[in-house]
């Protein structure tokens, strides 16, 4: 089955690349402002489904995999900032606290009507931030594609504990991905080539 990831997140394509699956990326280009849910889980759920039944109208025969994720504390939500300067501003702010990290994932097949979804989440506590190091993050890496101005090597630089879903450097659960396409009679590592196996385990010849 033809499969479409409806996002243009290079954090979730690189995570797709690693399993092995053939995909396409084709964006939804869905206007996200016009959802208004501001609770993080239920706006990142629909957020994805959103996405997912755009694309999904388009290619019917397809299977979509539609993401979204906030950063959120205290009922404050943090985006993608517009600039960099309100990136080192969102930094400043989540140095040295705990937040959450939260993902809706949807997985949407047009023909059948069939649509999956869930959401999950994590704690993310960040240590203090100098500001020289925030100054350097924020020009060497993609802060203005990335809720909360941070992708997962901040994660790996500033965190000081993860707890929860193992969601970060994918965006969303590959957990749940895995057990939606499996519904699909699809395994997330199938296509992944023999030789890679043999390299990884040691060939017998």
């Amino acid at each position: 089955m033809r499969i479409i990831l409806g996002s243009q997140s290079y954090i979730r394509k690189q995570a797709l690349e690693g399993t092995g699956l053939a995909f396409e990326v084709i964006p939804s280009h869905f206007d996200e402002t016009s959802i208004t849910e501001q609770e993080p889980g239920l706006r990142a759920l629909k957020l994805a489904e959103a996405k997912a039944r755009v694309v999904g109208s388009l290619y019917p025969e397809a299977l979509i995999i539609a993401s979204d994720a906030f950063v959120h504390r205290n009922g404050e939500l943090f985006e993608k900032p517009k600039d960099l300067g309100e990136a080192k501003a969102m930094l400043k702010s989540l140095s040295g606290t705990s937040f959450e990290f939260t993902a809706g994932l949807t997985v949407f097949n047009g023909a059948s009507g069939k649509l999956l979804s869930g959401v999950d989440s994590c704690r993310i506590e960040f240590r203090e931030l100098s500001e020289e190091e925030i100054d350097g993050y924020i020009i060497s890496k993609p802060v203005l594609k990335c809720a909360g101005a941070f992708e997962n090597t901040g994660v790996m630089c500033f965190a000081r504990s993860i707890s929860g879903a193992f969601i970060v450097n994918s965006g969303f659960s590959m957990c749940r991905l895995s057990n939606y396409l499996s519904e699909y009679g699809i395994s997330m590592f199938s296509t992944c080539s023999v030789s890679n196996n043999e390299s990884l385990m040691g060939s017998s010849r």
